[in-house]
């Protein structure tokens, strides 16, 4: 007992932490993804874990912009449940994220990619649920250079809750807007983006996820099923248009 709470002691010193955030981000690097961590915080007594402003990069675009931006991350996790054998986010949360994928004239993008290689081989789907999770004051961004197409969504929030009774399902809640498209010399807003989703192994459930912008409307709902395989698509896509609005920006004149 003594040897036990000493080593868990020394895990929580800052040299043990330092050391342990090291080696994560080298096998984060073998993996083609350059993540930088300013702080690392965690217990292992509750399994919580703390990040603050992280920044994740892909290697083979150093000139980019990095993909992704993080404040402050937070992750609870449930140890009964691990010990079983199983991933239970009890709660956790995600503070001002910015994803940035570019796309430039010659047609690479930013985003971090495993290297690629040989067939992996096909392992056991990952037991999991995530009981609460929030995702607040994000900001998406887009960028093509080949399209003169840039996209900037700003997301209030992102709330994800799940039930593993009768069966793991996963609900989603989205809440955005205010944003703004440009195409070329031409811009557009995006005045909201509001969705339900659910999904569980393997399907994707858009129960309904509405887009208004520029006096138009899109609404999309259906399902998407075998994602791990084949992939099916059961979509209904419904939309109202603005049409001399939607010309003058699409740059049609007649």
């Amino acid at each position: 007992m003594v040897l036990l709470i000493a080593i868990v002691i020394g895990l929580h010193t800052p040299p043990a932490k330092r050391y342990i955030l090291s080696k994560v981000t080298a096998l984060l690097a073998d993996q083609q993804i350059s993540v930088d961590v300013n702080d690392l915080q965690y217990n292992l007594l509750d399994l919580s874990v703390g990040l603050q402003d992280v920044t994740i990069r892909a290697p083979q675009a150093p000139d980019a912009p990095p993909f992704a931006r993080i404040a402050r991350a937070r992750i609870d996790l449930s140890l009964f449940a691990l010990l079983r054998g199983r991933y239970v986010i009890e709660d956790g949360a995600i503070e001002m994220p910015t994803i940035h994928l570019v796309v430039d004239a010659e047609g690479r993008d930013n985003l971090p990619r495993p290297p690629t290689g040989e067939a992996q081989p096909n392992r056991e789907p990952i037991d999991y649920l995530i009981e609460r999770f929030d995702i607040s004051n994000a900001t998406l961004n887009y960028e093509d250079v080949r399209q003169a197409l840039s996209v900037m969504l700003p997301v209030a929030a992102i709330r994800i809750e799940g039930q593993s009774i009768p069966a793991t399902l996963h609900r989603v809640d989205i809440n955005g807007g205010g944003g703004r498209v440009r195409f070329g010399e031409r811009e557009a807003p995006i005045d909201t983006l509001t969705g339900r989703l659910a999904f569980d192994a393997g399907q994707v459930t858009f129960e309904q996820v509405r887009l208004v912008g520029l006096g138009s409307a899109l609404t999309l709902a259906g399902q998407l099923t075998d994602i791990d395989t084949s992939a099916v698509a059961d979509l209904s896509l419904e939309a109202t248009f603005d049409a001399a609005r939607a010309a003058r920006f699409a740059g049609v004149t007649e």
